[in-house]
């Protein structure tokens, strides 16, 4: 008789030989995968200047000052149009916007005779928070890219320009991809400001000034006419010529 044979064992399997065996291919692959998804060097974003103008707060109200006081400036107005030694009859000008007192402001891509380089001139008109149009041209700060305001709408914008406590003049030439700063004057008191919206026609100053004796009186007439127009520029007029012989005539009375 044969003895019977002997029973083996079967070998031992380490599991955790074969997970890892299985897995370290996957591994590779993953990683293979991953890396061709990554570009290397990826591309720098790129910051494209906007065409357009800035108008420096700071200098612009240097001497007056932000705040809300009634000698203090609180928002201001820019309508920006062609030189006069430009080429006229161009769409979409005037431009306009109106911007708080602690804002540089930028008026945007200003349309050009032909797409090049044009010299402007911006008109400004600025306010103390007392005398400032909010119902009308307020609602301006922070809109969204899509969004517009009256402040945008030149017309308006002008109507209310007599009413303004300040005014001066800018002078920018735009040039495809800067953003240029325009070079503006000193803010002048703009004595006619309480004739306040669409009274510019009014002769009440000009009446006034007239009662006054002599070469003062005739003086404060023209300046009370002059600044009585009411487009952009009497406005302005007003504001620059209308000083002295306004507060004379009206001493005469």
């Amino acid at each position: 008789m044969k003895p019977a044979p002997l029973s083996r064992k079967a070998p031992r399997v380490n599991r955790t030989r074969t997970i890892l065996a299985v897995l370290a291919p996957l591994g590779a692959i993953a990683a293979l995968v991953g890396l061709s998804a990554c570009p290397a060097n990826p591309a720098p974003t790129l910051y494209t200047p906007i065409t357009g103008v800035i108008i420096d707060s700071e200098g612009l109200t240097a001497g007056v000052g932000c705040g809300t006081a009634d000698d203090q400036v609180f928002e201001y107005a820019a309508v920006a149009s062609l030189a006069p030694d430009a080429a006229a009859g161009v769409s979409g000008l005037p431009v306009s916007g109106v911007f708080p007192c602690y804002a540089n402001g930028q008026l945007a891509n200003l349309p050009s005779p032909d797409g090049g380089t044009f010299d402007y001139v911006i008109k400004i008109y600025a306010w103390n928070q007392a005398s400032f149009p909010a119902a009308e041209l307020g609602g301006c700060d922070d809109l969204p890219a899509d969004a517009s305001c009256q402040g945008e709408n030149p017309a308006t914008v002008l109507k209310y320009a007599p009413t303004a406590d300040w005014t001066t003049t800018c002078t920018v030439t735009q040039v495809v991809g800067v953003s240029e700063v325009a070079t503006c004057g000193a803010l002048v008191r703009n004595l006619d400001a309480s004739l306040g919206a669409d009274t510019g026609t009014e002769a009440g100053v000009g009446d006034g000034s007239t009662d006054g004796p002599g070469e003062a009186g005739e003086t404060g007439e023209a300046g009370g006419v002059e600044g009585g127009m009411p487009t952009d520029s009497g406005a302005a007029d007003g504001a620059d010529g209308g000083g002295s012989p306004i507060t004379d005539g009206g001493d005469g009375g």
